[in-house]
């Protein structure tokens, strides 16, 4: 494969670890670790070459190290089958909700959740009132009917009642599916209708922006479309009034369900390790969203993976993963109570309130462990936001980019103007992994625009299409061992014939993930793009996050989007569209200047044919580019096979993208 070359020196460094500071627990691990191995584990890196290259061994090291509570022991850590169909800790009963509330039975008045929303208002739930709770719902869900096997879906807003459920449906071996209330009603039933959930806790409504959305006719809507559901868990809002539960199903608002599980007697499901935990989605930007199935035991290790070892969490941490429900980062924010941190919700807009909502709430919740999206971090940068003039950000020790790659400047403004000395670091995983492959390590150093390292346990390589590796060349992000978060099966993927043509089929036996990705020597790596949106000239393959990185720089554009166009007759043809600034055009000099940046700072083949300014650049619901909706649209596709306006965040980005494909044709 012919690759276009990376920078091969490092961005700017942005933090390093303390040689002053008390060991990580990441340290600590790779200590016990080398001594119960006997093994010389003396970095960061040589724990990491050693997960991967002793799978079994590391997996069973996590499991002994962190002591996952099962009542029956396993037979074996891991089955000799195809990467597709690893079989881990047969014979084990692991429950995800058991093992991660038990840090939370010490110290009952110590702040479990605390939830803050766009107007300022904070709540705090200790952690007595989050066990009781958990058991009163697991209880009640036990009551009437919903158990092993059961399936729950959750129509509701990120909240600490919202937790509570899933954690208690988690608690009785019930699957749950979380969708968030500002879907539209067909992204919902796209949803749920493969599901077939049979008990829906739902809200009736969501403010954001300062606007209340009711949401009792989309409830309906979906009740009407969705046989399976038998009955309905109100979670009332401030939108209707106090006590409604005029749902067109049996139904019981959320705080009678919590007195009538106090009456009754709960107790955790033995479930086995691979039991189903919950069904996500898959974003549905290109086809009908797949349904992943995850399960208890590999998302519980998973939980003191990312928790403990790599983001250096414990009891007197926050830790705010800014998400909806409806989002996989959703699910991962909770497994931090798995080591007694708080976790923060923040519901709403977060740049409400003149762009401070969000930073207000984590002043004054003291979060020490922040992930947000990259498109919300460059906007404050563009914004010329002050944080940490405005706000009190010192407890603040870590900031992770999520959702998309992370420009190495948007990083650099993070570093000088969020926190003091804070970690900056961006991460990258998936809806269909449930954890991140590449992402942050408090062991090792942080580079502007670059992942620290490859997570423990994730083998991750850039690989070509000869199945060669490749080392600071562009190649495919390929993950070459499997690991326990890995998808059970898809929904009606019985025989995972799915499974396996979306993963396995390019690198046969191995995942391929669909990012392009280049890594350098020190373990530090890049993902310059999906795989699929690849812009290819001239035989060159260029990751459409290297024209960003340059284009976003320009102080008259505010976002962009680049695509390229593959001809019948060999040519091709790159078209870039920008959001320019407030009260900027696209001149001929701008043009010109960001033709020649372009040029001078990467190569002539990344100068684009074309440049179209456009009102919006459409985004799906959880922050990602509709870079490959945009592409089939120009050329040719209909827009009916290619655009799905339910999962956008809005709706009405995509029309001039369409007025133009009908333009060219």
């Amino acid at each position: 494969m012919t690759a276009s070359a990376p920078r091969p020196e490092h961005g700017r460094r942005l933090w390093a670890p303390d040689p002053a500071r008390a060991p990580s627990r990441m340290t600590l691990f790779r200590q016990w670790a080398a001594s119960t191995h006997g093994c010389d584990l003396d970095d960061y890196a040589a724990l990491h070459r050693w997960s991967v290259e002793n799978p079994a061994r590391f997996w069973e090291a996590l499991y002994r190290y962190f002591g996952i509570e099962s009542p029956t022991p396993y037979t074996a850590v891991m089955s000799d089958s195809p990467m597709w169909d690893v079989r881990w800790f047969e014979g084990a009963s692991v429950n995800y909700a058991q093992n991660i509330l038990r840090a939370l039975r010490d110290d009952p008045d110590r702040t479990a959740i605390v939830t803050g929303n766009e107007a300022g208002e904070m709540h705090h739930v200790s952690r007595a009132e989050l066990l009781r709770d958990v058991a009163a719902f697991g209880a009640y869900l036990t009551h009437i009917g919903i158990g092993k096997g059961s399936r729950v879906a959750a129509y509701v807003s990120s909240n600490a009642e919202s937790v509570t459920a899933f954690l208690a449906c988690a608690a009785v071996g019930a699957v749950l599916s979380s969708v968030s209330p500002d879907f539209g009603t067909e992204a919902v039933c796209d949803r749920l209708e493969q599901f077939a959930p049979h008990l829906l806790i739902a809200t009736d409504g969501y403010v954001f922006g300062g606007r209340s959305f009711g949401r009792v006719a989309e409830v309906d809507a979906i009740l009407g479309r969705i046989g399976s559901i038998e009955r309905v868990v109100h979670m009332p809002s401030a939108i209707v009034p106090t006590g409604w539960s005029g749902f067109a199903r049996p139904t019981v608002a959320w705080d009678s369900a919590l007195r009538q599980g106090r009456d009754l007697p709960f107790a955790f499901a033995r479930v086995d390790f691979d039991h189903p935990l919950i069904t996500c989605f898959s974003s549905g930007t290109t086809g009908k969203p797949k349904g992943i199935v995850h399960g208890h035991g590999g998302v519980t290790l998973e939980a003191f993976k990312m928790t403990a070892l790599q983001g250096d969490m414990g009891d007197d941490d926050v830790c705010t993963m800014f998400s909806t429900a409806g989002w996989i980062v959703w699910f991962m924010h909770i497994s931090a109570l798995s080591m007694g941190t708080t976790i923060g919700l923040f519901d709403g807009n977060p740049l409400a309130r003149e762009g401070n909502a969000l930073w207000n709430f984590v002043a004054r919740s003291r979060t020490s462990f922040l992930t947000i999206s990259s498109a919300f971090l460059t906007g404050r940068m563009q914004a010329a936001a002050r944080p940490n003039a405005d706000h009190d950000l010192s407890a603040l020790r870590t900031v992770v980019f999520g959702a998309s790659p992370a420009t190495p400047e948007a990083m650099a403004w993070v570093a000088d103007h969020v926190g003091h000395g804070v970690q900056v670091a961006t991460a990258s995983g998936g809806t269909e992994i449930f954890t991140c492959f590449l992402g942050y390590c408090p062991d090792v150093s942080s580079y502007a625009g670059e992942f620290q390292c490859a997570w423990l346990g994730t083998d991750a390589v850039a690989m070509g299409h000869d199945g060669a590796i490749l080392h600071g060349e562009i190649g495919e992000l390929v993950i070459r061992q499997p690991m326990p978060t890995m998808p059970i099966h898809f929904l009606d993927d019985p025989g995972k014939e799915r499974l396996r043509a979306t993963y396995f089929e390019d690198f046969p036996g191995l995942w391929r993930h669909g990012d392009l990705f280049v890594t350098l020597d020190d373990g530090t790596s890049r993902i310059l793009g999906r795989s699929d949106a690849t812009l290819n000239r001239g035989g060159v393959r260029i990751g459409t996050a290297e024209i960003y990185d340059i284009v976003d720089r320009h102080a008259a554009i505010e976002d962009s989007l680049v695509v390229n166009i593959d001809r019948a007759d060999g040519t091709s043809r790159m078209w870039l569209f920008l959001l320019m600034a407030e009260g900027r055009k696209l001149t001929a000099e701008v043009r010109d200047e960001l033709a020649k940046s372009l040029r001078a700072l990467a190569s002539p083949r990344h100068v684009p044919d074309e440049m179209h300014a456009v009102p919006s650049i459409p985004y799906n619901i959880t922050g990602k580019k509709l870079e490959v909706p945009v592409k089939r649209l120009l050329m040719g596709a209909d827009e009916a096979s290619v655009v799905n306006r339910a999962i956008m965040r809005d709706p009405a980005a995509i029309d001039a993208f369409i007025d133009l494909a009908v333009a060219n044709r």
